[in-house]
């Protein structure tokens, strides 16, 4: 029943209301048990009698005894009240019902006796009887108090008092008003959050753009993050369907070679030994290239989900450069590409050296295919706030401005005209992306001709590779 917020909301507020209206009914109901109607009337009457005796029967102009016993006895009899005078000692000199009523408890002479005539006061006699007083400070330092029996409070007495029925009922009307704008403000809460649900729902599958500004500042917040939840959510779906696309197409034209070329040997249409050869050759190639986008796929399963086992040791970045330099001197000696080498001292970092040997081996390589003949290869690494930097330039055609953001993706290829042979999977920019980010650095690549810097007007493109360095 109170599984939507707008019916919690509701609860809360009306509980909320329940126990503010319990609380004042406690205490209202406990003053009129206190003090209920009838004592109050009583407590009046009372004042009433004890100025009239103390003005009628001239109590404050010394009076003798046998005055004051007479004055309080006519007041006994004609109003039926307990009339007692006391002395400078706080001592019961007079008491109209001395035979007929319990005596006064021993400390009725303390101080209390003086408490404020506004609020009616009592006192309990050796017989446990309850008695509500008056009194007055008589001229001559006599005190006089008018008393009479506290009335008994019944539940009748109770629900008939006179405070009583205005309080229930303007308690029933606050009650109903209360619920009434507890039920507006549940719905003004929950009604942006239904509305987000709402998109979000129809959005699943499509990009959407919730916007909200009257709501509060957390909605706000709510649905920025469910917009760049969503953006991500519809970019990772077309992800996995061009992966999927990719994969297919890449997939698809080695097995039709495959499939060609072994069907034809079973056919006899390939008779002669060269022939044969050839084509368990093309074979060989194409199952060796399917072996190594298998093993690429797996291990950039492992980098993006985070189970790769990530050596952490202390890496020299230097020496991985240099070796994975060396490893191409052939290609660049048969293309006279120059390389030139900017290298500066690097403080070491932890993490994988096989793995960072694979990203400059790949972005070296890359350098090298992509640079026509003749032309130069520059590779920098220096240190900035105990970061190392390593950019790798090259002088080949650069990258499409179009196609630089997807640079990084799963199966790009910047030259897709080259021939099955000569391509490789497409992953291996994606994989280097996933061992830089577990490294905590970052990759990025910008074509030289559109950056501010020395390299304006120049062809190619720069990688650039951030890894922090090891804290010593």
């Amino acid at each position: 029943m109170f599984r939507k917020l707008s019916a919690r909301l509701w609860l809360t507020y009306a509980l909320l209301i329940g126990i503010v209206l319990c609380v004042v009914s406690v205490g209202l109901l406990a003053y009129i048990i206190r003090i209920p109607t009838p004592a109050r009337q009583l407590f009046n009457q009372l004042q009433l009698i004890a100025t009239f005796l103390q003005k009628a029967e001239r109590l404050a102009e010394s009076p003798s005894f046998e005055q004051m016993q007479q004055a309080a006895s006519r007041t006994d009899e004609n109003f039926g009240v307990r009339v007692l005078i006391l002395d400078q000692n706080r001592l019961v000199i007079i008491d109209s019902q001395k035979n007929e009523a319990a005596p006064l408890p021993e400390r009725f002479d303390r101080p209390r006796i003086l408490a404020n005539n506004t609020i009616p006061t009592q006192f309990v006699d050796v017989n446990r009887r309850t008695w509500l007083y008056v009194k007055k400070e008589l001229e001559n330092g006599f005190i006089l108090v008018v008393a009479a029996p506290r009335p008994k409070v019944t539940l009748r007495t109770l629900l008939r008092d006179e405070i009583f029925n205005p309080f229930l009922q303007a308690g029933l009307l606050a009650l109903l008003v209360s619920l009434i704008f507890a039920t507006s403000i549940s719905r003004w809460i929950a009604q942006p959050l239904e509305r987000i649900s709402n998109t979000a729902k129809k959005g699943i599958k499509e990009p959407f753009d919730l916007k909200d500004t009257n709501s509060p500042i957390e909605i706000q917040e709510l649905t920025e993050a469910l917009n760049e939840m969503n953006s991500k959510v519809v970019s990772s779906q077309q992800s996995q369907r061009d992966f999927v696309a990719n994969v297919s197409h890449d997939l698809k034209t080695p097995l039709t070679s495959i499939q060609g070329f072994a069907q034809a040997i079973l056919d006899g249409t390939v008779k002669l030994p060269d022939q044969v050869h050839d084509a368990a050759q093309i074979i060989y190639n194409e199952t060796e290239r399917m072996n190594r986008m298998v093993v690429d796929l797996l291990e950039l399963a492992r980098l993006e989900s985070g189970l790769a086992e990530m050596k952490h040791e202390s890496v020299d970045l230097l020496a991985i450069i240099k070796d994975q330099i060396s490893h191409l001197s052939p290609q660049l000696q048969a293309k006279e590409i120059e390389l030139i080498q900017e290298l500066s001292l690097l403080k070491p970092i932890i993490g994988d050296g096989d793995r960072l040997a694979r990203v400059f081996s790949n972005i070296l390589d890359n350098a090298v295919k992509f640079s026509p003949s003749k032309s130069q290869i520059r590779i920098r690494a220096s240190m900035k706030d105990n970061e190392i930097i390593i950019s790798i330039q090259d002088n080949g055609p650069g990258i499409p401005p179009q196609d630089i953001g997807y640079i990084f993706d799963r199966f790009y290829q910047v030259d897709k005209t080259r021939s099955s042979a000569q391509r490789g999977t497409g992953l291996g920019l994606a994989i280097c992306k996933e061992i830089v980010h577990a490294h905590g650095g970052s990759i990025s690549v910008y074509n030289n001709n559109t950056t501010s810097n020395r390299l304006n007007n120049q062809p190619g493109c720069t990688f650039e590779i951030k890894l922090p360095a090891a804290r010593l």
